[in-house]
């Protein structure tokens, strides 16, 4: 799995209410807000309600996002 950063930024007014089928939750804002998915059986099907690129360049479990997606389509 893609071990989501510890911390996002949460200051939008969306959130996921229901889960899609095959999704399972890899992310919590600490109110509990949904914030990261990713597909249970599928590699690297990931969703988030941030912006990882807007810290990457100083918090590397957000750059670890982009990484890992570049590492997986390298194949």
């Amino acid at each position: 799995k893609t071990n989501s950063p510890k911390r996002s930024h949460s200051y939008h007014h969306q959130a996921i209410d229901k889960l899609a089928p095959g999704l399972i939750i890899s992310g919590r804002a600490p109110d509990q807000t949904i914030e990261a998915v990713e597909h249970e059986t599928k590699n690297w099907i990931v969703g988030v309600q941030w912006h990882p690129e807007d810290d990457a360049d100083v918090e590397p479990d957000q750059q670890n996002l982009f990484n890992g997606f570049v590492h997986a389509i390298a194949g």
